[in-house]
């Protein structure tokens, strides 16, 4: 058998990665207005309840981002969906290359689902486990 050769990722580079992504969809968001999507939601009400205490409304506030990509970029850095929230694209990242190393040794890894495996009580445990 040919030798097997490691895959080697950098799970800290690619979550930074993410990341900025994040803050570039977030700042097309707000360049289109259209806030529905790709930001974190909850963190722009609370921008919107703060600036309301300062008598900013929310057409204020996308008006100074279209004119001023200064505050188009720190809104964007504000509300952009946070990448460690996102641990499940790192596992599934970290799943398909065990996948693919196991695979060279003749080894199949499945993807379950969260309740394909999940034993009730400790004494169904033990006799799997056997």
């Amino acid at each position: 058998m040919d030798s097997i050769k490691p895959i080697e990722i950098d799970i800290v580079s690619i979550r930074l990665n993410r990341q900025n992504e994040n803050i570039m969809l977030a700042n097309t968001s707000i360049t289109s207005k259209d806030l529905t999507k790709n930001i974190n939601k909850e963190e722009y009400k609370r921008v919107l309840q703060e600036l309301q205490r300062v008598n900013i409304s929310e057409d204020e506030l996308l008006d100074e981002c279209r004119n001023n990509i200064m505050s188009t970029t720190l809104l964007a850095g504000r509300i952009s969906i946070n990448a460690s929230r996102q641990g499940s694209k790192d596992e599934q990242l970290q799943l398909e290359v065990c996948s693919k190393t196991f695979s060279k040794c003749g080894i199949v890894l499945y993807n379950l689902s969260s309740t394909s495996f999940r034993p009730k009580k400790m004494e169904k445990l033990s006799i799997i486990m056997k």
